[in-house]
């Protein structure tokens, strides 16, 4: 990722709670997160990876209600700061890391779950010849 789209994200971060979809302030769409979230992740205290996890709020929803242990990686420290902040009352307690999403500094083969949500689409278009041998001649 770019500095430039680091900076970019990092001034999104003090407003970014505000969207209904973000912040989860309205209970009605808090829950309906939880209603989808929480069942198909089936059981309490698995280990989940929030890749893009911006201010953190759907760690803290997995954390609060669902008892899992969250580590949530975004390469904009503004939110990861955000993200801190709000997480100071959550048990367990969410780690966050400042990183890149695409290569998160995460243990592989850790994670009961692997969530991303709302970054796919602002992630870089991979190299198809660098994934795939079989393409390149």
């Amino acid at each position: 990722m770019t500095d430039d789209l680091r900076a970019l994200w990092d001034a999104e971060a003090e407003a970014f709670d505000e969207a209904a979809d973000h912040g989860l302030h309205d209970p009605e769409v808090r829950r309906a997160w939880a209603n989808l979230l929480l069942p198909l992740i089936n059981g309490r205290g698995l280990q989940v990876a929030d890749l893009g996890c911006g201010t953190g709020t759907l760690s803290l929803l997995l954390a609060n209600e669902g008892g899992h242990f969250v580590s949530g990686v975004d390469f904009s420290p503004a939110m990861i700061a955000r993200a801190r902040e709000k997480g100071d009352q959550t048990t367990p307690r969410p780690v966050f890391t400042v990183a890149d999403a695409a290569k998160p500094p995460l243990p592989p083969g850790s994670f009961d779950v692997v969530l991303s949500r709302h970054v796919l689409w602002a992630m870089p278009e991979p190299d198809p010849l660098s994934r795939t041998p079989e393409l390149r001649r």
